[in-house]
């Protein structure tokens, strides 16, 4: 792919327009989703929220993973596919928040969203028995692709954390 219009002279302030643009994206994408969750916790509409992941998961810069679960770490709300009842997209299915429970619980972010992970004050509990399986089936795939540095290693690896698995009553599928 060739680079168009970018020269060793304004290389640094082509780089320097990136960075800033990403810097205020991620700032307004804050008082977005702050806006949204606050909305929802007022008016039970979950609407600016949906509006907000489906226009942010196009963009691969976004992670939107980790916005749904700031999202869902802070109001009671849970990421859930749908099917459309009626009119012209009957059948078809959306993700969209649904209220967890049956208050509407918000708990004021401390952090943004794209720290949360790091603040200490809003991770989600980690889930051990998916963390062994996810392992399992990475180590696997790149056993399989033969993207590993030490095969032996790797194979103790997967032996060990099926032991684990066993022990711990937690099926791992191959």
């Amino acid at each position: 792919m060739k680079s168009t219009g970018i020269t060793t002279k304004n290389f640094g302030r082509k780089l320097s327009g990136v960075v800033k643009s990403a810097k205020t994206m991620r700032g307004n994408l804050q008082n977005i989703l702050l806006f949204s969750m606050e909305h929802w916790y007022a008016h039970g509409d979950t609407g600016p929220l949906d509006r907000c992941m489906e226009a942010c998961v196009g963009v691969q810069a976004l992670p939107t993973q980790k916005m749904k679960q700031f999202i869902q770490e802070h109001a009671s709300v849970t990421w859930r596919e749908v099917e459309i009842k009626s009119g012209a997209n009957k059948g078809k299915k959306i993700n969209v928040f649904k209220q967890r429970g049956k208050d509407r619980v918000y708990q004021e972010p401390t952090c943004n969203w794209w720290e949360f992970s790091k603040a200490g004050d809003a991770v989600p509990d980690m889930d051990t028995d998916a963390s062994i399986i996810n392992l399992h089936k990475r180590i696997q795939k790149k056993l399989t692709e033969k993207h590993v540095k030490d095969t032996d290693h790797a194979r103790k690896a997967l032996k060990g954390l099926e032991k684990l698995a066993s022990d711990l009553g937690i099926a791992i599928t191959a």
